[in-house]
């Protein structure tokens, strides 16, 4: 066991000569390896189905059947899935381990250049097209709850409580 790559190794207890007794449980690069496919794969379904239900709401609230908020609607949703599909097909195709291969060598695998490419371009890309659809979810009620008939002070409730999505 080396020092250098062991996370942790469980003390069962002191032997009579005074050196510990340890037992093995994971390497460092095993869990790292592990923890990245696992972020990558289910951050992407848990980027989808909430903002997926944000818009499945707005076209039920509004109760919106043709216009241009309409196909604002089904363009977020379109954008939401394209977005989060390439994360699972790319965690699928590239942080798992091939036949016959280890954690720790999809640990060196993608630490190669030429490998960790396509998440060093997916990230920020994502990230910026996750940050528009944000603002995207954020503005698109704006309009359509300064149209209503209330009174001033419903619609500044109104606003206020859709606003929160700002934070």
């Amino acid at each position: 066991m080396s020092p250098a790559i062991d996370l942790c190794a469980v003390p069962l207890g002191k032997a009579p000569d005074g050196t510990w007794d340890l037992v093995h449980v994971e390497s460092l690069e095993t869990v790292t390896t592990t923890l990245q496919f696992c972020t990558l794969f289910l951050s992407a379904f848990g980027q989808f189905f909430p903002r997926a239900a944000i818009f499945l709401l707005y076209q039920q609230l509004f109760q919106v059947h043709v216009g241009p908020v309409r196909i604002c609607i089904w363009i977020g949703l379109v954008f939401t899935l394209l977005i989060n599909i390439p994360s699972i097909v790319i965690a699928l195709a590239f942080d798992i381990p091939r036949s016959g291969e280890t954690w720790d060598q999809v640990m060196v695998r993608l630490s190669s250049p030429s490998t960790g490419r396509v998440n060093t371009i997916l990230g920020p890309v994502n990230g910026a097209v996750s940050v528009a659809l944000d603002i995207f979810v954020f503005v698109l009620p704006m309009p359509i709850i300064a149209r209503l008939h209330l009174t001033p002070r419903k619609k500044k409730q109104l606003l206020a409580l859709f606003s929160t999505a700002s934070l």
